[in-house]
Formats: structure tokens, sequence, C-alpha cells
């Protein structure tokens, strides 16, 4: 088996993404997480903001995270990991989900960046 684990996080210190692997530390004063690339790269980012590839990409070619905003049929879909499912899922702000939606899409955000994305109307059921 062959597939790529990757993670992103928005990074502390300027608020961009990052990504490569996930790296928790914990001491005494402090737990930090750590993106690091295979290059000794090593960045602090935002906890809540770690999300694993899920191994797809989109119609563009674009990887698609776990936290990502994808559109698929003119609807918007939250992609999150089910850990009932153990599998990633596209669901809609209502919970309900998709499970082709990751295939044909597009991602267009996140909800870290864009969270006004998913409300409105036009992504109700």
């Amino acid at each position: 088996m062959n597939r790529e684990i990757l993670f992103r996080g928005k990074r502390t210190d300027n608020g961009e993404w990052f990504e490569g692997s996930y790296r928790f530390s914990r001491s005494a004063i402090r737990e930090t997480t750590h993106i690091t690339s295979g290059y000794g790269n090593l960045f602090c980012v935002i906890p809540e903001t770690v999300g694993q590839f899920t191994g797809l990409t989109d119609n563009n070619g674009v990887k698609i995270f776990e936290g990502d905003i994808i559109k698929h049929n003119e609807k918007l879909f939250e992609i999150k990991y089910s850990t009932e499912q153990a599998r990633y899922l596209a669901t809609l702000p209502n919970g309900v989900f998709n499970p082709v939606a990751m295939q044909n899409c597009e991602v267009i955000g996140n909800i870290f960046d864009n969270p006004e994305l998913l409300e409105g109307e036009e992504n109700e059921v």
C-alpha cells in the first residue's frame, strides 16, 4: 500500500498554511502542535486548524484536507472525519452527508478562513 500521510495547519507566527508531518509535544510548561517538513522546517500551528489529507484531489488537482469546503453539484460541503464510519465525509451544515461529493468537486475554501461559505439558504437540503 502506498498512501501519502500528510497534515496541514495554520502557522501561529504568520497565519499561513503549512503542509507536512504532524507532531505534538507536551511538557510541564505547555503543549505544542507542530507541522514539520522532511527538510527540517518545524512550525508551531494552531491546533484547531490541523487537518489530515484525505488522499483525494479535486477536479483541479488540489489536495482535499479535513476542514476544506468543497463544491459539488452547486452545493457546499465541509470535509469531516467520522470515527463511527472510519472515513472522511462531505457534510452539509445540517449534518446530512453525500458519499460521492468528493468526486467531481472543487475545493473553494476551508472552515477556518471562509466559514461564511457554509451559511445561507442556497445550501439547504
